[in-house]
């Protein structure tokens, strides 16, 4: 799927800003995502955005150790991979923002004393990484048929030292910005062929660094979860299309 631009405000908006890969302020990167990649797990999807690749697999719900089981509900378990070297505190916090997004949405109680574990894999990373990696989790968790409630969907945004708000950022672009933002949502299909975040339930899991008033934020999650929308058009379409190619 080509770059998407986004309905918005008009003039001073900052839409019309061009950034320095050639996109306006308003404009998500290419996307695409390969559901089952993987044989050995129970559900797989690759999610490419611009440059940043996640590649996530999914096992369970399946027994666990009986130290971590709940006697009431599926627990969840999330490991995040870096490129490369080992794991440290940015990892760990995109554990916990995947878990709780997760959890949001899993129906734990059909499974008690289980686990679902998300293993997730950063192939290659150019920004906007986390919510890379949540629409990564959120395709394999569908391959593997682990019952949700919702399915999710996740959108980066960067304000830059000029107030100006970027959809999808690459990693220039989170590097030199004041505040970077990123928020799931829950997402489910209206009618055949769309797919949109649900407004009521509000943001399902929000990670932010640097300093956002309390307008940027709310700027932030009304230009999210159009971003999230769009994205959420683009995993329906792409849920059909490997459906279909089953038949």
């Amino acid at each position: 799927m080509s770059c998407t631009e986004l309905a918005g405000p008009g003039p001073g908006s900052g839409k019309e800003l061009l950034r320095a890969n050639g996109r306006s302020a308003h404009q998500l990167r290419s996307m695409q995502c390969e559901r089952g990649p993987l044989q050995r797990a129970d559900g797989s999807a690759r999610w490419c955005q611009g440059g940043s690749v996640v590649l996530a697999a999914v096992h369970g719900p399946r027994g666990t150790a009986s130290r971590k089981e709940d006697p009431e509900r599926a627990v969840v378990e999330i490991v995040f991979r870096p490129r490369s070297g080992l794991a440290g505190p940015a990892e760990r916090l995109a554990e916990a923002t995947v878990r709780r997004t997760v959890e949001g949405v899993l129906i734990a109680a059909l499974h008690p004393r289980t686990a679902v574990t998300v293993v997730l894999q950063v192939l290659s990373e150019d920004g906007g990484l986390l919510a890379c990696a949540l629409c990564a989790a959120s395709a394999a968790l569908v391959d593997a048929a682990v019952p949700l409630a919702r399915t999710f969907v996740a959108a980066t945004l960067a304000k830059t030292s000029e107030g100006v708000l970027l959809v999808d950022p690459d990693a220039a672009e989170e590097e030199a910005a004041d505040a970077v933002a990123t928020l799931a949502f829950a997402a489910r299909g209206e009618a055949p062929g769309d797919v949109a975040p649900t407004l009521a339930d509000g943001v399902l899991a929000c990670r932010s660094a640097g300093p956002l008033s309390d307008g940027d934020f709310l700027a932030a999650v009304d230009l999210g979860r159009a971003a999230a929308r769009c994205v959420a058009v683009f995993a329906r379409a792409s849920l059909e299309k490997s459906l279909s190619a089953l038949v």
